[in-house]
């Protein structure tokens, strides 16, 4: 006999045994886990782009420097202030930061877990979580690595999601138990979210403000769960500025807090080849066209289980057998790296449907699960404009995309066969089936990213706790015969600078680079000026500096050092006070460089 649709699985199934129960939900989900940090161990990051800069400032900020007034930096301090102290207590590793990130992955999952499975059903919040953990967590969908929970481009964006998380999942609780503890706990975690990446911040500060209004609506009660839940997240977020100005002055508070917001209005960097594909801008014609295909395919998912449960329900079992074959066929081939490319339709629909209910159903504004739902719908949302032509799960998608995937697949997993006419055994049908092609597409997922990318990576570079597995590719090639140049010429006390990036060479050989401005990319380039970038290497000239090649068409410049618009003034002050003592051979070319600079 099938099981009633909320009551949780309890069928004879194999798929639906004992998911009642959360311990054997948060085990699967465990193991999930295990298996793909095994799968995928210390090939996270990719070699030379971005990453090293997150293991470059916490250690030079466990040495004593400040950020902002030692390091620039655009982001929040939260992020790289607790991987310092971890460095300090620990000492500087990769694996400190690595154990670190699985302690926190692990507890995302357990909080989408949980709100799913209180507001939905326990299917929607296994799968939830298996989705986080296999698309999001650990997954490789292009070729450069970073865009996961392990190792982030920007521990910001990771740290802000789960953060956030934790927001509404207190919000959820202070409903649930007319909580005062748990409202200021929600806004001590807007507070820490203000810390970090600001446009995943101001995602929880829209979710935020709807919470505020809802609650608005209660009177009296409701104001003062507001007051509460705006005063401690206030509080967290001037304590820490206000550490930064008694440690690193006014100026450089003043800097971290404005410089984001300067770059986000200045045309020459929005306007850049690679900002506005992020946005889909560069062939708006045919981001639209991949929308409506990617919409048409998950609409048409929906249809085909729909079909299904109505074959199933009118006792064709071999025809129902043959379509389920084909169909899980069909899931394990579609492009599930592309998948994403419907979440702004996705969620501005299911947003809509759920305030649609509510106002049918006024009392419903009471309900947590009801509010929930919404605050996780406005959270998804705000999330999406940086995408806005082109959302997705890779790129900024593993961050900016992550709520919205979410939400479409619990919808799938229990709204959607709510409110379809179907007997309570068809519902419960339904959400096993869209939970198995779900689940197929993250089993898809997995193997694509392991096959393409990390199967190749055979190589280690950098000693114990500081190795990472890389491809053995011309890259490898290069950072390797640097880092044993670098050991063999420059000696331990003298300052190195990477141009145009290279912070990993910075930290796997553990020189530092004298200047706050650790990479020249065009960004950065833009953001400071290049008098200003140039002014500070002048005063503070390094021993040592890296020309590592890096193709920077996709920013609208040409190379380093030569064309006008990008550090050829910076090249001209290197060769005119540098010679070179070492080059590559072999490709790339031109080849990568190690200068010294030259004596009085």
């Amino acid at each position: 006999m099938e099981a009633p649709p909320n009551q949780g699985l309890t069928g004879r199934s194999p798929f639906s045994l004992h998911l009642k129960n959360p311990a054997v939900c948060c085990s699967l989900l465990g193991l999930t886990l295990v298996v793909l940090a095994a799968l995928t161990w210390r090939k996270w990051p990719d070699l030379v782009v971005d990453f090293g800069v997150e293991l470059y400032i916490p250690w030079q900020l466990a040495l004593g420097k400040h950020l902002y007034r030692d390091i620039a930096s655009v982001f929040g301090p939260l992020s790289q202030y607790f991987h310092a102290a971890l460095f300090a207590i620990f000492g500087p590793s990769f694996t400190v930061l690595i154990l670190a990130s699985l302690a926190l992955i692990a507890l995302q999952a357990w909080m989408v877990f949980t709100i799913f499975r209180e507001t939905a059903n326990e299917v929607a919040g296994l799968v939830a979580g298996v989705c986080f953990l296999a698309a999001f967590a650990f997954a490789q969908i292009v070729p450069i690595g970073n865009y996961n929970y392990v190792t982030p481009y920007q521990y910001e964006s990771s740290h802000a999601i789960i953060l956030s998380t934790f927001m509404l999942l207190a919000l959820l609780r202070a409903a649930q138990r007319e909580s005062r503890a748990w409202i200021v706990a929600a806004g001590l975690a807007l507070g820490a979210a203000a810390l970090t990446k600001q446009e995943i911040f101001l995602g929880a500060l829209a979710a935020a403000a709807v919470w505020a209004f809802l609650e608005c609506r209660r009177g009296i009660a409701g104001v003062g769960g507001v007051v509460r839940f705006f005063s401690g997240a206030l509080a967290v977020a001037v304590t820490g500025w206000g550490l930064i100005v008694v440690c690193a002055g006014s100026t450089a508070a003043v800097s971290g807090i404005w410089d984001y917001w300067r770059i986000s209005l200045d045309p020459r960097i929005t306007g850049m080849p690679f900002y506005r594909a992020g946005m889909g801008l560069n062939q708006p014609l045919l981001n639209l066209a991949m929308i409506v295909v990617a919409t048409g395919i998950w609409s048409a998912a929906a249809w085909a289980i729909h079909r299904l449960v109505l074959l199933r329900e009118r006792g064709a079992i071999a025809a129902y057998r043959v379509c389920a074959v084909l169909g899980a066929l069909a899931a394990l081939a579609l492009p599930w790296g592309l998948s994403g490319a419907c979440l702004l339709p996705a969620v501005l629909y299911i947003l809509l449907r759920a305030f649609a209910r509510l106002r049918a159903e006024p009392a419903g504004w009471a309900d947590p699960a009801a509010r929930l739902w919404i605050l996780w719908s406005v959270f998804s949302l705000a999330l999406l404009p940086k995408m806005l032509l082109a959302p997705r799960i890779y790129h900024y998608g593993a961050f900016l995309g992550l709520p919205g995937f979410l939400l479409l697949a619990v919808f799938l997993t229990h709204h959607l066969p709510q409110s379809l006419r179907l007997s309570p055994g068809g519902q419960f049908r339904y959400r096993r089936l869209a939970a198995i092609f779900l689940l197929l597409g993250m089993l898809r997922l997995t193997a694509a990213s392991q096959v393409f990318f990390h199967l190749r990576k055979t190589a280690d570079i950098g000693q114990e706790g500081d190795r990472v597995r890389v491809v053995n590719d011309f890259r490898t090639r290069t950072v390797r015969a640097l880092l044993e140049e670098i050991e063999r010429r420059v000696p331990r006390n003298a300052t190195l600078a990477v141009f145009p990036e290279g912070e990993m060479l910075n930290y796997l050989s553990r020189r530092a680079n004298p200047s706050p401005y650790i990479d020249v990319m065009p960004r950065v380039m833009f953001t400071y000026g290049e008098p200003a970038i140039l002014a500070s290497y002048r005063s503070r000239p390094p021993d040592y500096i890296i020309l590592l090649p890096r193709d920077t068409m996709e920013f609208g410049v040409g190379a380093f050092g030569e064309d006008p618009a990008y550090g050829r003034s910076m090249g001209e002050w290197i060769e005119s006070d540098y010679v070179t003592v070492f080059e590559t051979s072999g490709p790339p070319r031109p080849p990568a460089k190690l200068l010294q600079r030259r004596g009085p």
